[in-house]
C-alpha cells in the first residue's frame, strides 16, 4: 500500500518532532535517517496522505531539518512540497510555508520570511483552515520579534502590536 521509504519518513519524523524539547538525550539518531533520504521530489516520499491529512512526509521531514538547524535542507524540502503540481493538500502546503518563513527569518531574510508567511496565511484562509490560519499568523508574529519592520531593506515583518492584533483576529474567527 505505502512505500517503505514513505513510512520510514513519516514514522521517524513523527517520533523526532514528538520528542523535541523533551530533554531526552537519547535522540532517535535523527541525523542518520535524515542523511539517508533521497532527493526531496522523489515520488516515494509523496504518497497520498490517507492517514496524515495535515502534513505530508515531505513537510514533516522539512520540519525535522529545521529542528536540527539544517535550514538549506529544510527550505529545499518545504519548497518541493509547495511547488509540486500533484500536491493538493492545502494544510500541508500551509505548514510547509511556515517552515519556509521560519527558515528565512532564521537566516535574517525577513522580507522573504514575511512573504512566505503571507502565502501560508492566504492558503489557510482560502481553505478556511482556522487552526492553520492561527498557526501561520502566530508564526509570523513570533518571527517578526526583533526583526526590521515594514517594507524596507530586510524588513516586512509586523510590529509587535500588529502581530498581537493579527493573532487576536485569527482567534476571533474560531
Amino acid at each position: 500500500m505505502f512505500h517503505s521509504l514513505f513510512l520510514k519518513a513519516v514514522v521517524c519524523a513523527s517520533f523526532t518532532l514528538a520528542s523535541a524539547g523533551s530533554g531526552n538525550d537519547d535522540d532517535v539518531d535523527t541525523a542518520s535517517w535524515l542523511d539517508t533520504l533521497p532527493i526531496e521530489d522523489d515520488r516515494r516520499c509523496t504518497e497520498m496522505s490517507h492517514g496524515f491529512p495535515f502534513a505530508s512526509a515531505r513537510t514533516l521531514v522539512a520540519e525535522c531539518f529545521e529542528l536540527h538547524g539544517r535550514t538549506d535542507d529544510a527550505l529545499r524540502w518545504a519548497r518541493a512540497e509547495c511547488a509540486d503540481p500533484l500536491v493538493h493538500n492545502a494544510p500541508s502546503m500551509s505548514r510547509a510555508g511556515r517552515v519556509i518563513g521560519r527558515c528565512h527569518a532564521a537566516r535574517g531574510e525577513h522580507s522573504l520570511s514575511a512573504a512566505a508567511f503571507d502565502a501560508s496565511i492566504g492558503l489557510a484562509r482560502t481553505g478556511r483552515y482556522l487552526v492553520s490560519t492561527l498557526l501561520s499568523v502566530r508564526a509570523r508574529a513570533v518571527a517578526g520579534r526583533g526583526a526590521p519592520v515594514g517594507g524596507g531593506a530586510g524588513g516586512g515583518q509586523w510590529t509587535e502590536a500588529e502581530g498581537r492584533e493579527q493573532v487576536s483576529a485569527a482567534v476571533g474567527q474560531m
